[in-house]
């Protein structure tokens, strides 16, 4: 992925806004099928009031008919599963904690996301 991130802050009465980037390669070599050991790829991390836009994309995964899901704060997405060179774009009001896992034991997979967020910094 190309990068793209600005800081920036939005300051409207009496509430700051601040706006941050993140972006990040990972590669998983044993994922599992259980919830249980999904994969965190983002945390708020105590941030006050977290939304924003994700982009995640499936760059490799093994074996080929593999699958994984996309979770949100804990929930599975709307979007059912992802597989070799899907992508998504996701907003949300409430972005606490992106995360993944596979439709399958052993899945080896690797993933770019980024996270474009917006937090209330005061």
């Amino acid at each position: 992925m190309n990068s793209y991130c600005e800081q920036s802050c939005i300051c409207c009465s009496d509430k700051v806004i601040d706006k941050d980037c993140f972006e990040q390669c990972y590669t998983f070599s044993s994922l599992d099928s259980t919830f249980n050991s999904a994969q965190i790829l983002w945390e708020a991390d105590g941030v006050s009031n977290p939304s924003g836009t994700l982009a995640l994309e499936v760059t490799a995964i093994s074996p080929a008919a593999a699958t994984i899901a996309l979770f949100l704060n804990g929930e599975m997405t709307a979007v059912d599963t992802l597989d070799l060179d899907d992508s998504v774009v996701i907003t949300s009001n409430d972005l606490d904690e992106i995360s993944i896992a596979a439709g399958q034991d052993d899945v080896e997979v690797t993933v770019d996301l980024c996270v474009d967020v917006s937090y209330q910094c005061c």
